[in-house]
């Protein structure tokens, strides 16, 4: 019994030291790049990348606010990200509800209509997305990017959303006796909703081919 305990515990913590390891690891870039920003070219330059700032400067934050025009593009980036991520995650949570619990002829074949959805590349997309922003009068809006995230991120968030609720949700609503009519409000004070929350921020602020298709900038 001992040596089995110890073994596990041997075993755990081998397995905490590689994941903290590898933690470091992916972290060395990022620290890198905090420290550079705090630095002026001439003190990498002679110092070298990974050395701390001799004295934090932070004219390299001005310059980017200024040459990027982050002024204009930040507050659009909020503007178009939260609502669409609302709506993604309110439609997908719904779709992927109905697609989780009731069982109804054709559903197998919607489904496989959302996963499709998702192994489609977007660049070939670009066109038509772009002749039906125009053909809909929403080209260069806000809501015209707002409508582009949200309808080609439902596929995914429904995706992940429908089999986090077949295998967890449905029983959680089984056990605590839960009926059709309350069933709404637990999803929304579940975590659910959430897990796809980190993929549609990083997509929301990784697609630019979208933002520039709609809007023209």
């Amino acid at each position: 019994m001992r040596s089995g305990t110890a073994t596990k515990r041997l075993t755990r913590t081998l397995i905490y030291f590689l994941l903290i390891m590898g933690v470091a690891i992916w972290m060395i870039p990022f620290a890198a790049a905090v420290l550079t920003s705090f630095r002026s070219n001439d003190e990498i330059m002679t110092y070298g990348f990974l050395s701390f700032p001799k004295k934090l400067q932070f004219t390299s934050f001005i310059a980017a606010w200024n040459r990027g025009n982050l002024k204009q593009y930040l507050p659009n980036s909020f503007i178009i990200t939260i609502p669409s991520l609302v709506m993604t995650l309110y439609l997908s949570s719904l779709s992927a509800f109905a697609l989780s619990k009731y069982r109804f002829k054709g559903r197998n074949i919607l489904l496989g209509v959302f996963v499709g959805g998702m192994m489609l590349p977007f660049q070939i997309l670009l066109l038509p997305v772009f002749k039906l922003s125009e053909a809909l009068g929403i080209y260069d809006s806000y809501w015209g990017l707002i409508g582009i995230h949200t309808a080609f991120q439902l596929g995914f968030c429904t995706f992940v959303l429908r089999n986090y609720m077949v295998t967890i949700l449905i029983r959680c609503l089984k056990q605590h006796g839960l009926t059709d009519a309350t069933t709404l409000p637990y999803i929304r004070r579940s975590s659910c909703r959430w897990s796809s929350l980190r993929w549609r921020l990083s997509r929301l602020w990784s697609s630019p081919g979208y933002s520039m298709t709609i809007s023209g900038h």
